[in-house]
């Protein structure tokens, strides 16, 4: 089961954060083909996404023959964590239960 499972219905914005924060949390660990199985996308989409996170300031790059890794982490962890929990919650609806 992947660890982002519980999220039913999210935004592009979340997609793109849980991208980089499974990579992030997962150093070197996944390869595209395994994280876009892991998101439920594919291979096109999450290399987008990738694009989109690199040019949002991560620095996502590719270890030969491990996996993907964030260089910069600890320089954007705090806004990634924060946008991805802005952009869950973003529901008008009080009663919408906390997903992270």
């Amino acid at each position: 089961m992947s660890e982002l499972s519980r999220v039913v219905k999210v935004s592009e914005l979340a997609k793109i954060l849980q991208v980089v924060i499974i990579i992030a949390r997962h150093p070197a660990k996944y390869s595209a083909e395994e994280l876009a199985v892991t998101m439920g996308v594919s291979r096109a989409t999450l290399f987008r996404y990738l694009g989109d996170a690199r040019h949002m300031g991560a620095d996502v790059v590719l270890v030969p023959a491990r996996g993907y890794e964030v260089r910069n982490w600890s320089d954007c962890r705090r806004t990634v964590e924060t946008w991805y929990d802005l952009e869950v919650r973003r529901d008008f609806r009080d009663d919408q239960p906390s997903l992270v």
